[in-house]
């Protein structure tokens, strides 16, 4: 199981999420949007959330990796779809 909870401020407002999931690669219809399908699951070390909608035909994957022995936290993300292919990497530094 994951437990995310996050919250972002811009601009004066705040946008906040929570999500319980099992890493298991089940696929879990989104309750609030029905098009939305998402998983969790583990590839060896690193954790991969994939979520994906039908009208528009959207998909978007998020890996999660320790590297540099643990000091850094990798994100990479990938969305293809709707108008919008990109590919993004964020690297953590642990402090």
């Amino acid at each position: 199981m994951i437990r995310i909870d996050a919250k972002f401020e811009f601009y004066g407002k705040t946008f906040a999420w929570s999500l319980q999931r099992a890493t298991d690669g089940r696929e879990v219809v989104d309750q609030s949007d029905t098009r939305a399908k998402s998983s969790v699951r583990w590839d060896n070390d690193t954790l991969v959330f994939a979520n994906r909608t039908d009208a528009p035909e959207v998909t978007m994957t998020w890996r999660y990796e320790l590297v540099d022995e643990g000091r850094r936290l990798r994100a990479a993300e990938r969305i293809r779809g709707g108008g919008r292919d990109q590919d993004n990497v964020w690297v953590f530094d642990r402090h």
